[in-house]
């Protein structure tokens, strides 16, 4: 047998361990650290230099950059992809549905979602980015995918 060759296991093995989720990290952005520049700024020159009007100015970029602190998302929106079927047959059908669902008390404008699917699966589109608007309380199917099974099994 030559050493390049490697055959597969007639038989799958053990299920893979579960992925488990990840949370979003919120990470400051650069036109946060901006509004909190602009307005310390602000307030600084107008107390050094003695001047009301530079505090004045710098009132809606302090008072703006609070209320988007405080109105920010506190969780990430959750993601499910539901099959029709857990082990499928060789050339087998089958069908998946991606949705998108918001547990959280702001309201997501776009939620971008990609599919990781098992190299023994033939799913149209499936690599192609997906978007939809996550509303607060509410579920959204993205996309319903279709294809077959290449391999038997778990997948």
């Amino acid at each position: 047998m030559r050493p390049d060759v490697v055959l597969r296991a007639a038989v799958p093995g053990p299920a893979a361990e579960p992925v488990p989720p990840v949370e979003p990290v919120w990470a400051p952005s650069r036109a946060l650290g901006r509004a909190v520049l602009l307005a310390g700024l602000f307030v600084l020159a107008g107390v050094l230099l003695g001047r009301v009007d530079l505090v004045v100015l710098g009132a809606p970029f302090a008072l703006g950059t609070a209320v988007a602190l405080h109105r920010r998302p506190r969780g990430g929106p959750g993601v499910h992809l539901v099959a029709d079927d857990t082990g499928l047959a060789e050339s087998g059908s089958v069908t998946a549905t991606l949705a998108v669902d918001n547990r959280d008390d702001a309201d997501y404008d776009l939620v971008v979602t990609r599919t990781r699917v098992s190299p023994w699966l033939r799913l149209a589109h499936a690599d192609r980015p997906r978007a939809a608007a996550a509303r607060r309380g509410d579920s959204e199917d993205v996309v319903t995918l279709t294809g077959e099974a290449i391999r038997w099994g778990l997948h």
